[in-house]
């Protein structure tokens, strides 16, 4: 059939990409770990809060530690988590795409969808969708386990004004987690390469705000490097992933004219994030040749 025939849908490219990923054994992997590692840390964190809480003596207690059972602290927790998985979902995403240039299978790829903009946008699509399912998933599992360990003592209910801390957690952070695939996508495309991809990753998660970190302390003056430091990605996925539940404020402008967003805001911030690299990504992935 000639090619002139064919007509290559973003369904099929999809469906194509979605084959890919479920015959890696690495998505299985990394997948099980996003659906694992929420109720397990949120387990190991409730079961310390317990302890803590039960401690007879007053000295005993650790300062700063709650002293009783709170659906804020524990709600905190659950949303908390999501800094550690957003390591997976982001190996998860550079992996995706780096893995075809290792094999060489994206040479074949492009030959059956010439078009570099609906290849990877099928290939982001699937991961947002993997991602997402895989991340609501552990919530829910991490909200079950909360509940069951916490179940016949008496918990603080959260108050009215933050009683949609809980959607946000359980159906916000899986699709930021999956828009931080999308992120990772791009910089496996920039790097095609997994390690390299990976340390871009890390980079921008942890040492980014370590260097900024330490222009803030060395430069006593520079109080708009504070600004910087909360929107940058692991600051904004700590802010968003808390939901606002133990803010009393709304975000915006603190009290020394600095920027301080709320909860939404830094997922706007990760929005930016993700849609810069992914962009990037499609960009060089375009213009480079793939040999």
């Amino acid at each position: 059939m000639s090619s002139n025939h064919v007509r290559i849908g973003l369904l099929g490219c999809i469906r194509s990409e979605i084959i890919k990923l479920v015959s890696l054994a690495s998505t299985w992997w990394l997948m099980g770990l996003t659906v694992l590692l929420p109720p397990v840390l949120t387990a190991l964190s409730v079961f310390v809060m317990k302890m803590t809480i039960s401690l007879d003596s007053p000295s005993d207690m650790v300062k700063g530690q709650p002293t009783s059972l709170d659906w804020a602290n524990i709600w905190t927790l659950i949303g908390g988590t999501a800094t550690t998985v957003d390591l997976v979902v982001g190996i998860f995403g550079i992996m995706a795409i780096t893995s075809e240039f290792s094999t060489g299978a994206i040479v074949s790829s492009l030959v059956v969808n010439p078009k570099c903009s609906l290849f990877m946008h099928a290939k982001g699509l699937s991961l947002f969708i993997f991602s997402y399912l895989a991340a609501l998933l552990g919530l829910l599992c991490s909200w079950l386990v909360a509940l069951v360990m916490v179940s016949g003592q008496k918990v603080t209910a959260l108050p009215d004004s933050k009683a949609y801390g809980p959607w946000v957690i359980v159906l916000g952070v899986p699709l930021i987690l999956a828009v931080l695939s999308l992120l990772a996508l791009g910089l496996g495309a920039i790097c095609r390469s997994t390690s390299g991809g990976i340390c871009a990753y890390l980079g921008i998660f942890m040492f980014l705000s370590t260097v900024v970190g330490i222009i803030s302390t060395i430069s006593k003056q520079a109080k708009w490097v504070n600004s910087v430091t909360v929107c940058l990605p692991d600051s904004a996925l700590v802010s968003f992933a808390g939901a606002g539940i133990q803010e009393s404020g709304g975000g915006g402008s603190g009290s020394e004219g600095l920027f301080n967003p709320a909860w939404w805001q830094s997922g706007l911030i990760l929005l930016a994030w993700a849609a810069f690299f992914y962009l990037l990504g499609l960009l060089v992935f375009k213009r480079r040749d793939i040999s």
